[in-house]
């Protein structure tokens, strides 16, 4: 049976909806997944045929196994696919391991990274304003360099959607915007 391998997915978004497409389309959906909630809970995830849980879905020896063992079940794999970060370019890999679609893993790992896309893009004329606030640089100098540009939005360089995105409209908003992140993200560098 014709079988599309999804990496990771969300209850709602783009990720849940690629599953009802699949499903639609006649695939056969296969989840892989390191949440036991979406295969005990299988009524939010009713276009899934097949789960299969993984304590890390980034151990790519584990990856490659549980895909091989598909196969072996009679599933003809024609993509692995993720549109959550950070499985995006990590599954463009999967799928060239089993030559299953050529893709640019490098722009994918590129576009992973908020930091290293904008500097990619530094030049374009349409490229918003950025910069990097580093935990070491002086919040002082910081704001009198950029206070006019305030209010500005702050995110860690690698997170996914919306997922810690915060509106700075003061320096003080700067600073527990900056706490904060570093306490949840161990980041470094804005």
């Amino acid at each position: 049976m014709k079988t599309i391998v999804f990496i990771g997915s969300y209850k709602y978004g783009t990720s849940k909806e690629a599953l009802k497409i699949a499903k639609e389309m006649g695939y056969c959906v296969v989840l892989c997944t390191d949440k036991t909630k979406r295969i005990t809970s299988n009524s939010d995830f009713s276009e899934v045929d097949q789960f299969v849980l993984m304590e890390d879905l980034l151990d790519e020896q584990q990856m490659v196994e549980e895909i091989t063992r598909l196969m072996e079940q009679g599933k003809h794999i024609c993509a692995c696919v993720s549109l959550i970060d950070p499985y995006v370019s990590y599954a463009a890999r999967i799928s060239k391991f089993f030559e299953l679609a050529e893709t640019s893993i490098d722009s994918l790992i590129l576009m992973e990274n908020k930091i290293a896309i904008r500097e990619k893009l530094k030049n374009f004329p349409t490229t918003p304003f950025y910069t990097i606030f580093r935990s070491d640089d002086s919040l002082e100098k910081f704001e009198k360099e950029y206070k006019s540009l305030f209010p500005f939005i702050i995110k860690p360089p690698i997170s996914n959607g919306s997922k810690d995105v915060l509106l700075v409209e003061t320096i003080e908003k700067l600073v527990n915007a900056l706490t904060l992140l570093k306490k949840i993200t161990h980041i470094t560098h804005f």
